[in-house]
């Protein structure tokens, strides 16, 4: 209903472009009333989805009867390898109906989900980004060298995060050093604010549109998250996988509220793309957003490890326990919190046992939306995670495929280990990629 979703906006009105950086809205728990994920049991057949959907909408009309009341029933239908589920919008009487039904296994109420950019960026990190523009630009002309005895290759003053995920410890320069494969064949479905496809950190059509789960909104990133992310993962001087793909998976937009639904809608998406084009191990899901915990998108997340896709997702800027979050929470999902230049956990990064390690999340400087050379500085576990998701590709490329299982299994056995100050009860791993000093 219209109703619901211009509340939607108002509990999301932060969610705008600044002038120096994106700052997203305050991380909330605020469910959206009226609005219901329904989750059906493992094992239940499309035959079976199918007659219940149906007999879900018979129960709906009969319920609202001759009641003019403007309640929408089913919405959305989400089918993710073994997660069966819809969206939609029910009376009580229809609810009561839906829950003694032997298909379902739960029902929640859809919540308000945000990007997780970190806050107090501001000026001081674009005039950082302005610093950093012409060394970054010297590099896209090619200042960069082959070690022949390793096959490896050294990006000279590179971005900091770059060089800390090729070096064991602080404090090693600015290099960035990495196998020249870098995630080649690779694709990261990009669940955010939309890319700048056209932006010279994806020269030579390496990032593409793929799906926008919000009807009526503009394809492009009017926000500027979304390109962020993306080259950190893969821009072509201040990314990690710098021949990998990024797909973006829009489902944020400047004035349209985001919800469970709306997410679930873009995985659902991803992972049948994937698998309808063979990527499965030569693909990652990073979402760098977070909302309330929610079974049905920990399901969903969890489901899409079974059938071999991985999901990269942020830890939170809560400065809380990141496992009362989703979809941090997600068993199956590599969760990451922020670390600062100094390798210690960035002040606002959510933290505890669900966090699997830590990755550059502090004035990390990527692609912006202001032009197709703009870079900016931005910081959170939204820049975390896709430094992550980059090493997935990464070790993807470098292994010829690996699917979800194992290539997060590599990814926490190259970390470092104890290397992070004020890790606050979190697996004290550093990422790393393996091929650096």
């Amino acid at each position: 209903m219209a109703t619901l979703r211009n509340l939607a906006v108002l509990l999301l009105g932060a969610l705008q472009l600044q002038p120096a950086a994106v700052l997203a809205a305050p991380s909330t728990k605020q469910v959206v009333p009226g609005k219901y994920i329904v989750r059906l049991k493992s094992g239940i057949s499309t035959r079976d989805v199918e007659s219940h959907i149906d007999w879900v909408r018979d129960v709906h009309r009969r319920s609202l009867g001759s009641r003019d009341i403007g309640i929408a029933g089913v919405k959305k239908t989400f089918h993710i390898n073994e997660f069966n589920a819809y969206a939609g919008e029910f009376d009580e009487e229809t609810l009561a109906q839906i829950r003694s039904n032997p298909d379902v296994l739960g029902i929640e109420e859809s919540h308000i989900f945000t990007l997780v950019d970190g806050p107090g960026v501001g000026a001081a990190a674009t005039a950082f980004g302005e610093q950093k523009r012409e060394m970054v630009r010297r590099d896209i002309n090619g200042k960069e060298h082959g070690n022949e005895k390793r096959a490896l290759v050294t990006q000279d003053d590179t971005v900091w995060g770059l060089s800390a995920i090729s070096h064991r410890a602080p404090g090693n320069g600015s290099q960035y050093i990495y196998d020249d494969s870098a995630g080649a064949g690779t694709w990261a479905y990009v669940i955010d604010s939309g890319i700048r496809t056209t932006h010279e950190q994806f020269s030579g059509g390496r990032a593409v549109l793929g799906y926008n789960v919000l009807a009526g909104t503009p394809d492009d990133d009017n926000l500027g998250h979304g390109t962020h992310v993306a080259g950190t993962i893969a821009g072509a001087t201040v990314g990690i996988a710098k021949k990998a793909s990024v797909v973006a998976v829009k489902a944020f937009d400047a004035s349209v509220a985001t919800m469970t639904e709306d997410i679930l809608d873009a995985i659902d998406w991803a992972v049948n793309d994937i698998v309808s084009k063979g990527r499965e191990d030569k693909a990652v899901i990073n979402m760098s957003l977070v909302g309330g915990s929610s079974d049905a998108l920990n399901d969903a997340v969890n489901s899409a490890f079974a059938a071999g896709i991985l999901s990269v997702v942020a830890a939170g800027n809560t400065n809380d326990d990141a496992g009362t979050w989703s979809p941090a929470s997600a068993p199956d999902a590599l969760t990451v919190a922020a670390m600062n230049a100094t390798w210690s956990r960035w002040w606002s990064s959510s933290y505890g046992s669900v966090v699997d390690l830590f990755a550059p999340g502090s004035g990390v400087i990527s692609a912006a939306i202001t032009s197709d050379t703009a870079l900016v500085a931005d910081s959170g576990t939204s820049m975390a995670a896709p430094h992550v998701a980059g090493v997935a590709l990464y070790l993807q490329a470098l292994a010829g495929g690996s699917r979800a299982a194992e290539v997060s299994a590599r990814v926490k056995e190259l970390a470092v280990p104890d290397v992070i100050e004020d890790p606050k009860g979190s697996p004290n791993f550093m990422l790393y990629n393996g091929s650096g000093a």
